[in-house]
């Protein structure tokens, strides 16, 4: 156990140190679509307000996904089905899925090839999921794994909205 705990440790310092620190923050903005302000006599799902996830940092790449390398898509994408796979309702279970993704984590950290700005632009959804897992692997209570777990579903949402492997 205390070797895991010091791996993850220097983990995660040489990690962070490697990049500028960020933090997740994000908002809802709505978007109206131009010219239709009056909606009397429509139907509401033809001037449906479009809902856009902001995350503090974090851009689209012209208005494209940013490219992923492979094997950082891969650890996500696996992370994403432990999220699905799991309902934990025990402090075990959310300690279990945080270990689970730790193992994933490893990968993407030992794994990443990505350089310039898709590396950057990782950083501001992967800080906060590395800091998610965290949460699980070292909740003492059900209310703090639920916490952990509903923010770790919320930034691999985020990462797919962003990233995408070719």
């Amino acid at each position: 156990m205390k070797i895991k705990v010091i791996t993850i440790a220097l983990l995660l310092g040489g990690f962070t140190f490697s990049c500028s620190e960020t933090k997740t923050e994000t908002k809802q903005t709505v978007e109206s679509h131009e010219g239709h302000d009056n909606h009397e006599g429509h139907e509401h799902s033809e001037h449906e307000a479009h809902v856009v996830e902001e995350v503090k940092g974090l851009v689209l790449n012209n208005g494209e996904k940013w490219e992923a390398n492979a094997e950082t898509h891969e650890g996500m994408g696996k992370i994403r089905l432990i999220i699905k796979a799991f309902e934990p309702t025990t402090v075990a279970e959310f300690q279990a899925m945080g270990s689970d993704c730790d193992k994933q984590t490893s990968y993407i950290i030992n794994n990443c090839s990505m350089t310039g700005e898709a590396h950057n632009q990782l950083h501001f959804v992967l800080h906060p999921i590395l800091d998610d897992i965290d949460g699980l692997s070292k909740a003492e209570t059900v209310e703090d794994g639920a916490k952990a777990y509903a923010s770790l579903t919320k930034n691999i949402s985020d990462y797919f909205k962003f990233f995408k492997v070719n």
